[in-house]
């Protein structure tokens, strides 16, 4: 357990926790900032932020000069300009999402002090923290029996995902209830930016509900129901972050989807006219998509997406109708096959019902009786 030893050593240094001994310290989450000597920017943050807290008693914020202890920074895979947060026992420190910004490190902070589980009772708190990142709320009455087991999962869940840039909440308001389960049920729901949501299905187990968060931890990358209006889509093996901060202040008007291109590899061609990756224009709706260019600027990107239909339109019919049927096909993959074996099969058993009736026919033929002289 070498972390509580880091905090440890550095209390005593200019640059390290608050007013903690290393005994309380070892019980408290920890917020580890790693730095170069030349990085000021994120020494002075570290050292503000560290002022500003050093009262707390929630969580315990180092910070660490990777020049000067190369080794403990090697031992535990620390990595200057990264966040990084530890629940006791202090295991392992779990690299953040999140970038270092005077902001960023006020929220983890803040997830920090209440468990990474937040009380929600007003719809606008809801919205503000939907809004900001992805929101995963338990939803129950205030009575719900199920809460004794469901409830310490949610909360370990929470732990887990505590280096991530989402947040947990938990709601028993009755109005909010009706909003986001179907009474009588405890529901775990993801609530995106527009506030839509989507409730989690399978069982009820830590792997499960992580397998969930997993699926839907981008606030913007991947809404939890088909956009109708035309979005934003970004294909690759993994979300560019850059692309992510550049579009972050349009979450709220447009729809942004992200298609993995090695688990959904015929969608992820299809958009990007058969390269690997690319950022593009799509309406899934009328199957039209056009490829943005990378090397031009934000508001002439959201231009394309804006004027998608008037680009496809300037198509000649030929090109038109080609590329939307191939679009059409590939984007409902499953569906074509489903439908491509349906028809094998009914063509398959009109024919034999054919055979089987023109053998009938010739069976019951009479035998032509002989001429007689």
């Amino acid at each position: 357990m070498i972390l509580p030893f880091i905090i440890a050593l550095y209390s005593r240094n200019s640059f390290g926790i608050g007013r903690f001994s290393s005994d309380e310290a070892e019980n408290l989450p920890y917020i580890i900032i790693p730095y170069y000597n030349y990085q000021t920017e994120i020494i002075e943050i570290a050292k503000d932020f560290i002022a500003e807290t050093e009262t707390n008693k929630s969580f315990v914020v180092a910070s660490i000069d990777c020049d000067q202890f190369k080794t403990v920074c090697s031992d535990m895979d620390l990595k200057p300009s990264h966040l990084y947060v530890s629940y006791p026992p202090h295991n392992r420190a779990k690299q953040s999402n999140r970038k270092i910004t005077p902001k960023n490190i006020r929220q983890l902070a803040s997830d920090l002090s209440v468990s990474g589980l937040y009380n929600f009772s007003q719809q606008d708190e809801i919205l503000e923290a939907a809004n900001d990142c992805p929101l995963f709320c338990l939803v129950a009455r205030s009575n719900a029996g199920d809460l004794e087991v469901k409830l310490p999962i949610v909360k370990e869940l929470a732990h887990l995902f505590a280096h991530r840039n989402v947040r947990f909440a938990f709601v028993t308001d009755f109005a909010l209830y009706e909003k986001y389960a179907h009474h009588p049920l405890t529901a775990f729901v993801f609530i995106s930016p527009g506030n839509k949501h989507a409730t989690h299905r399978g069982d009820f187990t830590l792997q499960s509900l992580a397998e969930f968060v997993t699926q839907f931890e981008q606030p913007v990358w991947g809404p939890p129901l088909p956009p109708k209006n035309p979005a934003l889509v970004m294909v690759g093996k993994a979300l560019n972050n850059e692309t992510v901060e550049e579009f972050r202040n349009y979450q709220n008007r447009i729809p942004m989807v992200f298609i993995n291109n090695e688990e959904d590899s015929i969608r992820a061609r299809t958009i990007c006219k058969d390269e690997d990756s690319c950022l593009a224009a799509v309406d899934f709706k009328k199957f039209r998509s056009v490829v943005i260019p990378n090397n031009i600027h934000t508001e002439e990107k959201i231009k394309i997406l804006n004027d998608l239909n008037n680009i496809w339109n300037n198509q000649t019919l030929q090109e038109k109708v080609i590329d939307q049927i191939y679009t059409a096909i590939n984007m409902n993959i499953n569906t074509t096959i489903a439908c491509g074996i349906a028809a094998f099969i009914v063509i398959g058993l009109t024919g034999l019902f054919f055979i089987d009736k023109k053998r009938e026919i010739v069976d019951n033929r009479k035998p032509a009786k002989p001429k007689t002289k």
